[in-house]
């Protein structure tokens, strides 16, 4: 049987159905193109509003205002949000930015600021997120413990000092100090002025079994400490202060 093929107007992409598809489609990408540029034109949904939210302690809130005023232009949708982020977090005291969209005119912004927890050498501040920051060091922070160590190594000695600040809390103790050497040897100064050597490894398990040392046995004579070596695999060594007799004591830990 021979195919039969239909020629008739009603088939095909330029047919009388396929020129009303086209119809169709051109009447939505116009729609789509007057939407967009609806959307994109300034005078449609903009800002209005801009909340600023955080602890303002060395973060000026009127200065990051005067600083995001000229970037905020555009509406509700085009507002370039990642360069406002920009500006205000290259503020020194600035750690963390957040900015969302609150419909239908509002930009919110919550800043958080750097916790300096440490002094490092004499080149600035050690955040508790563990970011270097240069400011001058003023008389309030010269109280904040002392960080010494190898160029960029503040971020691990940050986690290890607040972990260890907890341990030494529950003492009566305080870190006023902490060295890493340039062969990564650790080194701590409590506020009681002692010394304590933790070596390069197993520094958290030295440092846990030193706790239980000093409650149970150092506590008692830390008078008379000079530094403590947990070193030892087995054992620890203690350094007396000079003129102070040697105190000979058990520990069975």
């Amino acid at each position: 049987m021979a195919t039969r093929y239909d020629d008739s107007d009603d088939q095909g992409l330029f047919g009388t159905r396929g020129f009303q598809r086209l119809v169709i489609i051109g009447f939505i990408l116009l729609a789509l193109g007057l939407l967009a540029g609806k959307i994109l034109n300034d005078k449609t949904l903009p800002i209005r509003n801009v909340q600023i939210g955080g602890e303002f302690k060395h973060v000026g809130k009127k200065d990051i205002q005067k600083k995001i005023d000229r970037l905020v232009h555009g509406n509700f949708f085009t507002v370039d949000i990642r360069k406002i982020q920009d500006i205000i977090q290259s503020h020194v005291w600035v750690d963390k930015v957040s900015i969302r969209r609150v419909w239908p005119d509002t930009l919110r912004i919550f800043i958080n600021e750097k916790k300096p927890i440490a002094r490092w050498s004499s080149k600035g501040l050690v955040s508790a997120s563990g970011k270097l920051f240069k400011v001058p060091v003023r008389k309030a922070y010269r109280l904040l413990p002392l960080f010494v160590g190898p160029k960029n190594y503040y971020p691990i000695m940050v986690t290890k000092f607040l972990r260890y600040k907890i341990l030494f809390t529950d003492i009566g103790l305080s870190i006023r100090q902490v060295t890493v050497t340039s062969r990564r040897a650790w080194r701590i100064r409590l506020s009681n002025g002692i010394e304590v050597r933790l070596g390069r490894s197993n520094m958290d398990f030295r440092v846990t079994r030193l706790v239980k040392i000093y409650q149970s046995v150092l506590g008692k004579v830390s008078n008379n400490v000079r530094a403590i070596d947990m070193r030892y695999t087995n054992g620890f060594a203690v350094k007396w202060k000079p003129g102070r007799k040697a105190k000979t004591f058990a520990y069975g830990g």
